[in-house]
């Protein structure tokens, strides 16, 4: 959707539904959500992302997780999906949320609520 549209420094645009959908083709990755957050060292937009990970995956696989060793998980994850994609698009910013995203009746996502209602 045209509103959910990040736009860089560079005035290059970036879809955060494209992300989301390839992010969440890995079964650990569980809720993900996209958005342009401040880049803190170069200024302006870096792409960030929340992540509410499918825990019950990740221990079938790797076992009991500390939750700094699930961010440390979820880093790497998207660390090698990131050698996919063009500089620009790249994810800076990984965080872990341990709620639910705000969602609308219909189950669609309310980006701008999910940022607002995240502490991490």
């Amino acid at each position: 959707r045209k509103n959910n549209i990040i736009v860089t420094k560079t005035g290059k645009n970036i879809f955060p539904e494209d992300l989301e959908f390839e992010l969440s083709k890995n079964p650990w990755a569980g809720e993900v959500m996209v958005y342009g957050g401040t880049d803190s060292i170069r200024g302006g937009i870096a792409v960030s992302i929340q992540m509410r990970p499918n825990l019950e995956a990740i221990s079938e696989e790797k076992g009991d997780l500390s939750p700094e060793e699930v961010l440390a998980l979820m880093k790497e994850m998207v660390a090698e999906f990131n050698e996919t994609l063009p500089n620009y698009k790249r994810i800076r910013n990984v965080y872990i949320r341990d709620t639910a995203f705000v969602k609308t009746a219909t189950g669609k996502l309310m980006r701008q609520a999910s940022i607002d209602t995240f502490s991490g």
